[in-house]
């Protein structure tokens, strides 16, 4: 697990006139970003692990991270290879380094896994 908190995040599918922004519980790991309505607990055995609210995002080597303007701290996260793009708004200047660094290590996580 290289993050999971609650992070504001703007919808990924929809239309940029219809582009809304909620708060997700948010988890980093393995070479992917999921969110979530709540948070829970991983590997517990008495529940199951909930069904994410969207398709994972799927980092790649030819992913990349951008600071947004589009809200103060936020940063978008483009994965290049499915052509999905991600923002993200962490709510301090220390919550974003740290989702900053969360996201680089996850894509060197992929990196590495490349040949």
């Amino acid at each position: 697990m290289l993050y999971e908190g609650f992070l504001i995040k703007s919808s990924v599918s929809a239309p940029a006139w219809l582009k809304n922004w909620r708060r997700r519980w948010v988890v980093i790991d393995n070479g992917r970003v999921r969110w979530f309505d709540a948070p829970f607990a991983l590997g517990a055995a008495s529940k199951p692990e909930p069904r994410a609210k969207g398709e994972p995002l799927r980092l790649d080597e030819d992913s990349r991270l951008e600071s947004s303007d589009a809200r103060p701290f936020a940063l978008k996260v483009v994965a290049a290879a499915c052509g999905r793009e991600l923002v993200l708004q962490a709510s301090n200047s220390a919550e974003y380094l740290a989702l900053w660094s969360a996201l680089q290590a996850a894509m060197n996580v992929v990196t590495e896994r490349s040949p």
